[in-house]
């Protein structure tokens, strides 16, 4: 009898958390283009300093630009990379596509220049 009652708990609580998954702040898609703005402006941040550390001042900026260059507030780019970071599986795959776009990007330029 309590073999019944623990399993049907557990089936109670596993539809539950299951129905409960957070929402995504902002959609795969996006994130992916914030997430190149973010490794482009890094990236010419750390060579413009020398590799050095950034100041904060510097990062605030940068993430409020990318914030509104993608039509979000920098709580929302926060948010989303909390999100995101959460699901290492899912970021990966975000992550691989960011560099995916940027190669794509950078044989464009290439092709274009003289």
């Amino acid at each position: 009898m309590l073999h019944k009652v623990i399993i049907s708990l557990l089936a109670i609580v596993t539809i539950v958390n299951s129905g409960c998954e957070k929402k995504a702040p902002v959609s795969r898609e996006k994130m992916i283009e914030v997430m190149m703005d973010i490794m482009l402006l890094e990236s010419g941040s750390t060579v413009k300093y020398t590799y050095g550390a950034i100041p904060d001042k510097i990062w605030q900026r940068d993430y409020e630009f990318v914030a509104k260059k993608n039509n979000l507030t920098t709580d929302q780019v926060k948010s989303a990379m909390d999100y995101y970071t959460e699901r290492p599986e899912v970021f990966s795959a975000i992550m691989e596509q960011v560099i995916t776009r940027l190669q794509k990007e950078q044989v464009q330029r290439q092709k274009s220049t003289p």
